[in-house]
């Protein structure tokens, strides 16, 4: 998250970090709205899928990993 605010500053000073600012609450609302939640207080563990994770290259088995 705080590479956003310095990518920001980075760019455009004070506008570039309120424009980050900005663009990571409206990613956040968006998928709030997507998972039918209307508070961050609502969100759970339900709300987290498992990914797994294809073998390696090396033959390793593949493993479950949180996204």
């Amino acid at each position: 998250m705080g590479r956003a605010y310095l990518y920001g500053l980075m760019s455009g000073g004070r506008a570039g970090v309120d424009r980050a600012i900005e663009i990571l609450r409206t990613e956040v609302e968006r998928t709030m709205c997507l998972l039918g939640v209307n508070r961050l207080e609502d969100l759970g563990p339900q709300h987290v899928t498992r990914l797994r994770r294809s073998a390696s290259l090396h033959g390793a088995p593949a493993h479950d990993v949180a996204p």
